[in-house]
């Protein structure tokens, strides 16, 4: 079972490169999670930038430091003998983190194993989304934006001058 988002785009060669990793029945996979359009515009930019970071750079340095490393939902692929024998409850929003700890737990995800599998970077191993560009914040709220137009003096921290999301623009968002 691959667990995949609506703007999910998958590289041509995906199933191709999971298929290394077979059988899958009893295994957990985490695919890269990439941006189609990285470069689009500075939002992009800094998603593509955080992406890398995760997926290039920091899980790898876990994996290498014997750490273990959570499914992260979107790309996760799970056999169907793993889901039989551990089954999965999602409670939370954060159910990729609540699935990797269970079956490391429990033992069925071992942190060796799911280092050989998960990280290995294939350019055909990779999943993408795609980021919507930055909307304008009068544009954020549709009709009757003006109720949480731009901040007012109001809201500036005192004595920091610093602009803070007032109630109306978490409404908005």
């Amino acid at each position: 079972m691959v667990i995949v988002d609506a703007d999910t785009i998958l590289d041509s060669q995906y199933s191709r490169e999971l298929m290394r990793f077979a059988p899958l029945e009893d295994k957990a996979v985490q695919s890269y999670d990439g941006m189609s359009n990285e470069f689009e515009n500075w939002l992009t930019r800094l998603a593509g930038l955080l992406t890398r970071s995760r997926y290039g750079i920091a899980m790898p340095l876990k994996v290498h430091a014997g750490l273990n490393v959570p499914l992260t939902g979107d790309g996760t692929v799970l056999g169907t003998t793993l889901l039989r024998r551990e089954p999965w409850r999602v409670e939370t929003i954060t159910e990729g983190w609540e699935l990797s700890a269970a079956l490391f737990s429990t033992g069925a995800l071992q942190p060796a194993l799911y280092a050989a599998l998960a990280l290995r970077s294939h350019p055909g191993t990779r999943r993408y989304s795609e980021r919507p560009p930055p909307t304008p914040p009068a544009m954020q709220c549709g009709v009757g934006w003006s109720a949480c137009g731009p901040p007012s003096s109001q809201d500036v921290v005192p004595g920091r001058g610093r602009p803070v999301m007032s109630r109306s623009w978490i409404r908005a968002l």
